[in-house]
């Protein structure tokens, strides 16, 4: 299917049916990335920058783009062009045309690849900027997308904690994440059972450090309660505004 998708996509290019390529090559893209092709899926989403570029951007499209382009060049440990991505959102003419959730995604993300690197102290602070912005969005608008974002922000903090060797803090916001397991169901059930085999996971790895073992397995244990379901399809930023 990518590969006809490629050949549509070149043929509307060719007839100047530049929304119909974009549309084509997004679709292409995620399919890739869902089958860890990244090189292949990077291509795509790299064509949808330059393309927006040339004729002048569509702004969520564009945003959109830059994200997934930041997300694969982070796993694909390529982390100077994932940062530049961000970066290039962040800048101070294009942050005018982020949503304040946009603004924290990309704060967060940022300093994931911090915390991928070792380097906690500038993670944390990245990921603190996106936990304000969050927090304040979820007072105003509860019980929305915006509760699984914080709670992302929220995972990662621990995640820098447990690593960082900090594991009271740690374990205090890992235990707070789980309780909040069944408002986060009611938002997006597959999305609260990813965060609740990561927070169970590092939960785990934390009671290890401590040399509390039978926590650990006991801990481990219960990530097969939190099944991830493969018929549910995960909305764009374009869906979450």
């Amino acid at each position: 299917l990518v590969g006809a998708e490629m050949g549509i996509r070149d043929s509307y290019q060719r007839s100047d049916l530049l929304d119909r390529s974009l549309e084509m090559s997004f679709k292409a893209g995620d399919r890739l990335k869902a089958i860890y092709a990244n090189e292949r899926a990077l291509e795509f989403y790299v064509y949808i920058v330059e393309s927006l570029e040339e004729v002048g951007p569509e702004v969520d499209l564009l945003i959109e783009a830059r994200e997934k382009i930041g997300e694969l060049c982070t796993t694909m440990g390529k982390y100077d062009t994932a940062e530049a991505s961000y970066d290039s959102l962040l800048d101070i003419d294009s942050r005018f045309s982020l949503s304040p959730g946009a603004v924290a995604r990309c704060f967060r993300k940022k300093g994931k690849i911090f915390e991928i690197q070792g380097d906690y102290d500038t993670a944390l602070d990245y990921v603190r900027r996106s936990l304000i912005i969050f927090t304040r969005l979820e007072a105003e608008v509860q019980h929305s997308n915006v509760s699984l974002d914080l709670a992302k922000s929220r995972l990662l903090k621990s995640a820098i904690f447990a690593n960082n060797n900090q594991l009271e803090r740690a374990t205090i916001n890992l235990v707070a994440i789980i309780q909040d397991y069944h408002r986060l169901t009611s938002i997006n059930l597959n999305e609260a059972n990813q965060m609740m085999r990561e927070a169970h996971e590092l939960l785990g790895l934390v009671y290890e450090k401590t040399s509390q073992w039978n926590d650990a397995e006991n801990i481990y244990k219960k990530i097969a309660q939190y099944p991830d379901c493969l018929l549910y399809t995960s909305p764009s930023p374009r869906d979450r505004g």
